[in-house]
């Protein structure tokens, strides 16, 4: 074990801030098909009006752009996760996920 006295010292905001700048690079979408991003605008409108009966006709198409190849699984996956928290009424977490697809774009 090292003793206290000889180990780094970071301020609990140091800390904080350290950590920060790691999250804040890790955990985006990054570059996505434009199909996905078309995807993604459509499901942020969806989440923005409720429009709860669009959902599963949306869903639908990701999955038929996925079996042809014109998405990729893991965006499919992002794309139904959004089309579920949508439809189980997490409307916020929707349209908030959306558009972070879509911003994930213009970085």
């Amino acid at each position: 074990m090292i003793p206290l006295s000889n180990q780094s010292h970071f301020s609990s905001g140091g800390l904080l801030l350290a950590v920060s700048i790691l999250l804040a690079g890790c955990g985006g979408y990054g570059e996505v098909s434009p199909m996905t991003y078309e995807y993604a605008k459509a499901l942020y409108g969806i989440s923005n009006r409720h429009a709860e009966g669009k959902l599963p006709s949306v869903g639908q198409q990701i999955t038929k752009a996925q079996m042809r190849g014109e998405i990729s699984d893991r965006e499919a996956g992002w794309l139904i996760a959004i089309v579920d928290d949508a439809a189980g009424g997490r409307w916020k977490a929707a349209q908030r996920e959306a558009r972070r697809i879509m911003e994930d774009q213009v970085r």
